[in-house]
């Protein structure tokens, strides 16, 4: 285990010997120097992955809307394109079962690998790793890449807990290119974190918490990253904010900062309460990198966010979505349009704005065969059917996901070789993602047995 620092060995004493107790002004002014140090680091930390993110994440939380596809005005029509393509991709290269095995290495190690397969094919159910993988899959397909924090150990079951983290309240080093950089640590997080809710009994039960008789009921969330990405979805969803003040007292969820940082040049988990000024956990990782398993959809070298189904599809489903309703106002337009009758001649500030089913007084030169007639409209011309089928094949090329693959008749395939070829050739594109998910895949599983060589002795 690596030395401990003196300032954390300052902090370590004074969390023993009063570790809930609530500060008081005859405390060691070192030791409260020391919080005040590490509140302030985090602090600095917080603020600089706050401005970089936040316009990130309001354009994610915007294209949200696009896949619900319900934030939209009640008489137009919505067009589907990102959830259709989505689905697509996402059913192929999602599966409930059991992806990865262990391997003997040298001889002698069949029965230690038969035994770790069988044990990782029992947790595999224990851990929920299906809804953890579906999960998993869909953030690394909307927003590019999907993060996994895998660091605890459920002592009840005896298996490790992983968890998928929210990218949408993710906070990042700016300067990362992924969770733990390549095998020399280059272009690895220096920090991050993430906000979470607990109540006063769920961080009673973790003895690794501190400082709790100072936290402060109160409610931020209308600040907070948590909050906004709530009210987003339901947005999204067609809903009006349904956020209330909480008016609680034993279930009250404190709004705590989850941080993980360095101090000293070791990795440690800090926690801070009231708004991020008030140090309830401190602990040293036992781990040389972050417990954080990151999975890219398509990435692209030297860049974290790498491309996304959205960063396709978005543009297209907006454009499509307009024509759509344009050509959908025509062609109503033809069915109740505007009528013309003999009159006393226009009148501007009515007669030339639309209105279906409007009737139009005319006395001009020339004579109606009738004595009302329908006013000639614009028609639907070929070009929109052309563009909407553009539209529809530049989704199935930038993804992959070509008609046959969504159970549909290929377009312009009348054979079966066709379609074969058709097929084998989106299977290749499928399979590429499919390897670069197994990199996150091994990872995942080299964890797990980690997490079981530090923990399970001692659940």
């Amino acid at each position: 285990m690596a030395k401990l620092t003196e300032k954390i060995r300052r902090i370590e004493r004074a969390r023993k010997v009063r570790p809930f107790a609530v500060r008081e002004e005859s405390e060691k002014p070192e030791v409260q120097d020391d919080y005040e140090s590490i509140v302030q680091q985090v602090e600095q930390e917080f603020q600089l992955c706050l401005t970089f993110i936040r316009p990130k994440v309001d354009e994610w939380l915007r294209r949200l809307r696009l896949y619900n596809n319900q934030a939209r005005e009640k008489t137009k029509v919505g067009y589907p394109l990102v959830y259709t393509v989505h689905q697509v991709v996402h059913a192929n290269l999602f599966d409930d079962k059991l992806q990865a095995t262990f391997k003997a290495r040298e001889e002698g190690d069949e029965d230690t690998v038969n035994n770790l397969d069988a044990v990782y094919d029992y947790d595999h159910a224990e851990m929920q790793k299906d809804e953890h993988d579906e999960a998993w899959n869909w953030d690394a397909e909307i927003f590019g890449r999907g993060l996994s924090l895998f660091n605890d150990f459920d002592t009840k079951t005896k298996t490790p807990i992983p968890e998928v983290l929210d990218p949408t309240i993710f906070l990042r080093d700016p300067f990362a290119i992924s969770v733990n950089g390549n095998r020399n640590g280059n272009g690895a997080l220096r920090f991050e974190g993430w906000e979470i809710y607990q109540t006063r009994d769920e961080l009673d039960k973790n003895p690794a918490y501190f400082n709790l008789d100072n936290l402060r009921f109160g409610n931020d969330e209308l600040t907070s990253l948590t909050g906004k990405s709530r009210r987003e979805r339901q947005i999204a969803q067609g809903l009006p904010s349904l956020t209330q003040w909480e008016n609680l007292n034993t279930n009250y969820k404190y709004g705590i900062l989850r941080w993980l940082t360095h101090i000293d040049g070791e990795k440690y988990l800090i926690e801070l309460g009231n708004n991020r000024t008030e140090v309830i956990r401190c602990q040293k990782l036992p781990w040389d990198y972050w417990p954080i398993i990151d999975r890219p959809f398509s990435p692209i070298s030297h860049d974290w966010d790498g491309v996304s189904i959205m960063d396709l599809l978005e543009d297209k489903q907006r454009y499509g979505a307009n024509m759509l309703n344009v050509a959908g106002d025509i062609v109503k337009a033809d069915l109740n349009g505007m009528w013309i009758y003999r009159g006393q001649g226009f009148r501007k500030n009515q007669d030339f704005n639309f209105k279906f089913g409007k009737w139009i007084e005319y006395n001009g030169t020339h004579q109606l065969a009738d004595a009302a007639a329908p006013l000639q409209m614009k028609k639907v011309s070929e070009g929109v059917k052309d563009i909407m089928d553009w539209l529809d094949v530049a989704a199935q090329k930038a993804t992959g996901t070509p008609d046959i693959k969504q159970g549909q008749a290929q377009t312009g395939a009348d054979t079966l070789g066709e379609n074969n070829l058709i097929e084998a050739g989106s299977d290749t594109r499928y399979s590429l993602t499919a390897k670069i998910y197994g990199w996150s895949e091994k990872k995942f599983v080299r964890q797990w047995y980690k997490i079981y060589e530090e923990y399970f002795s001692k659940g």
